[in-house]
């Protein structure tokens, strides 16, 4: 009788461990899936956000100084006068000159994402000129359930 007990305890113990793999298994696929296909909030900032930087861009090239202080984080500030934005990264002053001569037919879109949370979103492109290129890295952050622009980062 012990061993017949025995074994049906070794047997559903082996059943509820397979059990358990399986979900593993399946929960791996599931984050898997998530993983290779963005959410509806991501394609939703990523638009938003990309959409902004063209415009961001179209009003540096045209000096468009009322556009990019109202699409501006409270960080971030633009000085008419010199046509540069300017605003604090790792507790240094940055001073950006307004981008020029950056048109669709010279820029690349290369990557995007959250930095640290849903509220932090970068959008990267690649801007080519001559026979290299530069990179344009854009830093948005949502205030008031709107994207504005916190920062800019380039080498073009």
């Amino acid at each position: 009788m012990f061993r017949k007990k025995g074994y049906w305890i070794t047997t559903l113990i082996f059943l509820l461990l397979l059990g358990c793999e399986e979900r593993d298994v399946v929960l791996e696929e599931q984050v898997q899936q998530v993983q290779k296909e963005p959410g509806e909030l991501f394609m939703m900032d990523l638009r938003e956000t990309i959409n902004l930087s063209f415009k961001i861009i179209n009003a540096m090239e045209n000096n468009n100084h009322q556009y990019l202080e109202s699409v501006s984080a409270s960080g971030l500030t633009v000085d008419k006068e010199k046509n540069e934005i300017v605003y604090t990264f790792n507790e240094n002053e940055v001073k950006l000159g307004f981008l020029k001569g950056i048109h669709l037919g010279n820029l690349e879109f290369r990557g995007s994402g959250y930095t640290d949370d849903e509220t932090i979103f970068q959008v990267i492109f690649a801007h080519y000129f001559e026979d290299t290129h530069g990179t344009i890295y854009f830093d948005f952050i949502k205030q008031d359930n709107r994207w504005l622009l916190n920062g800019l980062m380039t080498n073009a």
